[in-house]
């Protein structure tokens, strides 16, 4: 009750929490101008496969929402809904990354490594996979440490590799252990690098 008194003074926030509780108003919190609810309601049409997700994520990229941009980035790159185009793709996973979302801060990093949508630049990846390291994606701890054990686009560090493997294996409250990560620390153990060997 808190919340629906809240969201009829005019807070958006209030609203969407109301349709989190109560899914059948999302739409109806997304038209009335809540970024969240418009995020929301999109990856619901992604997974009911209607192409109305496009517009509604588009709606959500635009008010700020990075979980939306990250999302509408995702159809570009696999070609659901709308043409496959990597360079919007990668625009909207930068976009998200702005905007707070982990997910297209890794995304942009994939994209930089193999060159989708932009040239080869693995420097730009080491950096966007750190920045979706330090938000709690294991994935991007585990590619970053195998970037710093390479000297790939940054100074060749085992130990920061080790490290990075090491957080990527325990993976964090928003993303579950990476198994790569488990190998590459697995590795670093047994071939002594960046750590001290331990069979």
């Amino acid at each position: 009750s808190l919340y629906a008194e809240a969201c009829a003074a005019g807070e958006m926030t209030a609203c969407y929490r109301v349709a989190w509780l109560n899914s059948e108003a999302m739409e109806d919190v997304c038209e009335r101008g809540s970024a969240q609810a418009c995020a929301d309601y999109g990856y619901r049409l992604v997974e009911a496969k209607d192409e109305k997700a496009v517009e509604v994520l588009e709606r959500a990229c635009d008010r700020g929402n990075g979980s939306g941009c990250t999302t509408l980035a995702y159809l570009y790159a696999t070609g659901l809904f709308v043409p496959k185009n990597d360079i919007r793709a990668l625009d909207y996973y930068t976009r998200g990354c702005s905007y707070g979302a982990s997910g297209g801060c890794y995304n942009v990093g994939v994209m930089y490594n193999f060159g989708r949508g932009t040239s080869v630049s693995t420097s730009r990846a080491a950096t966007a996979y750190e920045k979706a390291c330090a938000a709690g994606v294991a994935m991007a701890c585990t590619d970053a440490g195998f970037l710093y054990e390479r000297g790939l686009g940054t100074m060749k560090d085992p130990v920061r590799a080790a490290d990075l493997y090491r957080r990527g294996c325990e993976g964090s409250p928003c993303s579950p252990s990476n198994l790569r990560g488990c190998v590459n620390l697995g590795n670093a153990y047994r071939d002594g690098i960046g750590v001290k060997p331990d069979p």
